[in-house]
């Protein structure tokens, strides 16, 4: 099972939390990480452990994956 490095920042882009997780997929986690969102979180990245970017979401937008940008 993968391993997401999924690390949370507020306003002033500082880091507020990171956590690893173990998911099936890459969707799961993105649902998994806007579910345990942390108050005055307002920026979500999801990495994998090779410290590659695989998606982020910012307040009220829709995840951009790395391949879309």
């Amino acid at each position: 099972m993968p391993t997401y490095q999924v690390t949370y920042f507020n306003a002033k882009h500082a880091v507020i939390d990171s956590e690893a997780i173990f998911m099936k997929s890459l969707t799961n986690a993105k649902r998994s990480a806007e579910h345990h969102a942390p108050e005055g979180a307002i920026l979500i990245e999801i990495r994998d452990l090779m410290d590659q970017m695989l998606s982020r979401m910012t307040l009220d937008d829709s995840w951009v994956d790395s391949c879309e940008d």
